[in-house]
Order: C-alpha cells, then sequence, then structure tokens
C-alpha cells in the first residue's frame, strides 16, 4: 500500500511538473504570437496609412493654397482707394502681404461685419460699396485659414 502512495505521488509530481512546463510553453509561445501579431498590426497600419496620411497632406496643401487664393480675390475686391477706407486698405495690404499681426485680423474680422451687414442707406463711417456684403462674408471665413490668431 505504500508503493501505491509513493508511485501516486511521484505521478502526481510528474503530472504537475508537466502541466508547469506545458503552461510555460504556452505563455512563451502567448508572448511570442503577441509580440507577431503586434508587429504584424503596426505593420498592416503603415502600410494602409502611411499613403492615405501623404495624400490628406496634399490636400491640405491645396486647400491651404486655395483659401490664400480667395481671401486675396476678396481682398483685392474691397481694396478701394477711398479716403474713408484707408485703415481698411492697410490691413487688407497686410493680409495680401502675408504680414498680418493677430490684433490686424481682429481689427479686419471687425470692419469685415460691418460691411457682411451693411443695408443701403447706412452710414457706418466709411463708404460700403453695393456688392461688397458678399466679398466681407467670404474674407471673413477665410480668416480663419489665412490669418494669425486673434478674432
Amino acid at each position: 500500500m505504500h508503493a501505491n502512495i509513493y508511485f501516486l505521488s511521484a505521478v502526481g509530481t510528474v503530472i504537475a511538473t508537466i502541466f508547469g512546463a506545458v503552461q510555460y510553453v504556452v505563455r512563451s509561445r502567448k508572448k511570442l504570437i503577441e509580440e507577431a501579431v503586434t508587429m504584424a498590426i503596426h505593420r498592416v497600419v503603415e502600410e494602409l496609412f502611411d499613403p492615405l496620411d501623404k495624400r490628406v497632406t496634399i490636400v491640405e496643401t491645396k486647400m491651404d493654397l486655395f483659401w490664400q487664393k480667395l481671401a486675396g480675390d476678396m481682398a483685392r475686391v474691397l481694396h478701394h482707394p477711398e479716403p474713408s477706407r484707408v485703415n481698411i486698405d492697410l490691413l487688407l495690404d497686410d493680409l495680401m502681404d502675408g504680414t498680418m499681426t493677430p490684433e490686424g485680423t481682429t481689427e479686419l474680422a471687425g470692419y469685415l461685419r460691418i460691411i457682411r451687414d451693411w443695408e443701403p442707406g447706412q452710414d457706418v463711417g466709411f463708404v460700403v460699396y453695393p456688392g461688397e456684403q458678399v466679398a466681407a462674408a467670404i474674407l471673413l471665413h477665410t480668416l480663419d485659414h489665412v490669418a494669425p490668431e486673434g478674432k
């Protein structure tokens, strides 16, 4: 009977050792598998998103050029050699030259709101020409894209 207990104890020890070895192998393989899957996912993401990232950068560049062109065109429409609009013209010059400051952006935005909201017969302290409301509204929206912060 004692032999059976020793035999069962030995078998139990062997089974526990085998189970421990299997657990070790499974854990080490699990880490290897996790690392391999992680590396594969990173590779796939890079392969999928690198070209997309490059295309988005190209689109952003083109949109920046579009906003700059639109802002320049609207600034030229609003620019007039009218003495009452000297301040506006100076700010529009700064915008077109790329030398606009955040404070200038805020000041120009204020003038643009006045022009956008102007109605015929209304005195705003400077001449507003018919049809300039649309150009002022467009330029006001493009300031978000082309001028320094400060509105």
